[in-house]
C-alpha cells in the first residue's frame, strides 16, 4: 500500500468526489463510501467482464483521510493481481498468445497509482478537476469536448492525451 500526505484546504469529501469523477472519465466503475474517521474510501474497477477474463482489468481502492487541520492522507491499495497471474500462467502453458493481454493488464495496473496521484496533485494545485489534459475541441471534426471525455461525442474519434 502506498501513502502520500498533502497540505491543502480541500476536504477528504472533495478529493474523494474528484477521484470518483476521474475514475468515471477513465471508463471505470467507482463508488465513494464513508471511510475511517472523517475520511472517504473510493473503490474503482473496470466495467467490462471481458477485460477481467483476459487479465486486462484494473482496480484500486483509495482511502482519503483528514490527518489534522489542512492535511490529507491518501492511501492507495492495489487490486489483486491474481487474475493476471492466472491468465498469464495458463497462457504460457497452452495458449501463449494470451500472455500478451495479461502482461498488458499488469502494466496498466502498475501505472494506475501514479496516474491517480498526478490527478490528485493537479486538483490540489487548483487545476480544474484533475482530469487528464487534452484538447478542448475534437481534432477530427472540431466539436466541443466536455471535461475528461475520451471520445468525441459527435464523430467518436479518440481524444489524444485522454486515455
Amino acid at each position: 500500500m502506498e501513502s502520500r500526505w498533502y497540505t491543502t484546504r480541500r476536504s477528504a469529501d472533495q478529493v474523494a468526489t474528484m477521484l470518483e469523477r476521474w475514475f468515471a472519465a477513465q471508463g471505470m466503475q467507482a463508488q465513494n463510501l464513508p471511510g475511517p474517521g472523517r475520511g472517504r474510501v473510493v473503490q474503482a474497477r473496470e466495467r467490462q467482464a471481458l477485460k477481467g477474463a483476459l487479465g486486462l482489468a484494473r482496480a484500486l481502492t483509495v482511502t482519503v483521510t483528514a490527518d489534522g487541520p489542512e492535511r490529507l492522507r491518501l492511501e492507495l491499495g492495489h487490486a489483486s493481481w491474481v487474475d493476471k497471474a492466472v491468465v498469464g500462467g495458463v497462457a504460457w502453458l497452452w495458449l501463449w498468445p494470451l500472455a500478451i493481454p495479461a502482461a498488458w493488464g499488469a502494466w496498466q495496473q502498475a501505472r494506475l497509482p501514479e496516474q491517480i496521484l498526478q490527478a490528485v496533485e493537479r486538483y490540489l494545485a487548483g487545476e480544474e478537476d484533475g482530469s487528464p489534459a487534452g484538447p478542448e475541441t475534437c481534432p477530427g471534426c472540431g466539436a466541443a469536448l466536455t471535461g475528461g471525455a475520451r471520445y468525441c461525442p459527435e464523430c467518436g474519434a479518440a481524444v489524444p492525451g485522454r486515455g
